[in-house]
């Protein structure tokens, strides 16, 4: 919990984690944050700026077309 809260006081206002466009850290945190909500579904219901956060990068074209096609799985 204290991560997340850490995390959210980071990206602030910011737009992406690091600098003025998305970078491996943000398609990162979508990864993670994915698997992290799979066994604790509430985990982000306080944090509404990592839920943006996680909605611009599965909004990315590319990564919205893997979305759609990639196997489903539990993870």
């Amino acid at each position: 919990p204290h991560l997340m809260q850490d995390l959210d006081t980071y990206l602030g206002g910011k737009e992406w984690l690091i600098g003025n466009s998305v970078t491996w850290a943000d398609f990162y945190w979508e990864i993670c944050s994915t698997t992290l909500l799979v066994f604790k579904p509430d985990l982000l219901d306080i944090h509404p700026r990592l839920v943006t956060l996680r909605k611009k990068v599965q909004a990315i074209p590319a990564i919205a077309n893997w979305i759609k096609r990639r196997p489903q799985t539990k993870l």
